[in-house]
């Protein structure tokens, strides 16, 4: 009996103690739920990160994987040669190709750029008087076309122009990308035609009326010039060609006939800063020569920041800020310049001439000595000097 009482009594004080723990934890338990928060510590709550809508693309544009990778093939190319300038490349894929420079336009004919050994389909190569950061209106670019006789292989250098003989094939391979280190350059083709070649002193040339091979045209010229092509062009693609247009010209030859080229010329639809375009900012660095344009190699080169040029009677106006800082160019800085030049109110008179160039202001005139023609560098190192 006392054995049973015993056992009863310490059961009860068993199940005491655990519902008192039961009371206990469920007391901290609310007393943390309802104990007021500290200042400076807020519950974090979760926010929403807005993402950024996807850039649509225009029907010329390569996505922004691709033009990364073009830009990196460019610069591991770029390292094993630094006489690559870009990489070109059908929005197809008919045709992607680095193209390299030289002041010769021989060493890459049957030169391979990579190994620089003989190489029967040579590579693919920019005319030397083309710069490619120059802002030239023609840019140049040669490349084989490789014979069926010799290869099998229809896809080598710049033979698969020749399927742009064929209307049938122009929509699915009319628009270029040319990406070279600081830019993406796109391009839509114009004309594609057969060349006839003339042949004088064992030398070849094109015909006066149809010089695809000039790096700029002068009004007068260009009108002969267009006109003549609607002659000699396969198609009629749809895409005019004016005097404010940037190009690109692409030459190659044609099977069995020494006295033909057939040549792609395609129209500059835009051009973007590389990355800032790899940034998702799409603002175009220029679309066209025409006036308002600050991309000219004049304007990049002028001793204060061009906001604005205007092409009036008497020649083209680079404007800075208010107005204050204005250069006045009569004509092309490569063979004769005329210009005035306002600084902060001070007056510059600048003339070139055969290999003199004067400038003159209150103090009297000044000569210095140049070659014919004035390189980029050389014009740029001129303004910089006067305006000191």
């Amino acid at each position: 009996m006392t054995k049973k009482r015993r056992l009863k009594k310490s059961v009860k004080i068993t199940v005491g103690i655990l519902i008192g723990l039961l009371v206990l934890i469920v007391g901290l338990f609310v007393w943390k739920m309802l104990k007021p928060k500290e200042e400076g510590s807020p519950t974090p709550t979760p926010t929403l990160v807005p993402t950024a809508e996807p850039i649509a693309l225009e029907p010329y544009e390569l996505p922004r994987e691709k033009i990364m990778e073009l830009h990196d093939e460019y610069v591991k190319n770029h390292a094993i040669n630094d006489e690559i300038v870009g990489t070109l490349y059908f929005n197809s894929g008919i045709i992607h190709q680095p193209v390299v420079y030289d002041p010769t336009n021989n060493k890459y004919i049957r030169t391979n750029w990579e190994t620089m050994e003989y190489d029967p389909v040579g590579s693919a190569f920019m005319d030397f008087r083309n710069g490619i950061d120059d802002g030239d209106q023609n840019t140049i670019i040669y490349g084989h076309y490789v014979y069926e006789s010799y290869s099998s292989d229809r896809t080598l250098m710049f033979t698969p122009i020749d399927l742009l003989r064929d209307e049938n094939n122009y929509e699915a391979n009319k628009y270029i990308t040319f990406v070279t280190e600081n830019d993406i350059r796109y391009y839509q083709l114009a004309v594609i035609f057969d060349c006839p070649l003339i042949t004088i002193d064992d030398l070849q040339y094109t015909p006066d009326e149809l010089q695809y091979n000039l790096i700029e045209y002068d009004d007068e010229y260009f009108n002969l010039y267009t006109n003549t092509l609607k002659q000699y062009e396969f198609y009629d693609t749809g895409v005019p060609l004016k005097i404010e247009d940037y190009m690109l010209t692409l030459q190659t030859c044609v099977e069995g006939r020494e006295d033909k080229r057939l040549v792609a010329i395609a129209k500059e639809i835009v051009r973007y800063d590389y990355e800032t375009y790899m940034e998702g900012v799409h603002t175009p660095l220029k679309e066209s020569k025409e006036e308002g344009s600050i991309n000219d190699s004049i304007a990049k080169s002028c001793p204060f920041e061009v906001i604005e040029v205007k092409k009036e009677e008497d020649g083209i106006h680079y404007i800075g800020e208010n107005n204050e800082l204005t250069l006045f160019i009569t004509d092309e800085y490569e063979e004769h310049v005329e210009a005035d030049l306002t600084i902060h109110g001070r007056s510059i008179g600048i003339m070139k001439d055969g290999t003199d160039v004067r400038w003159w202001e209150d103090d009297g005139e000044h000569i210095i000595t140049v070659k014919e023609a004035l390189t980029q560098e050389e014009w740029e190192a001129f303004l910089t000097k006067i305006v000191k």
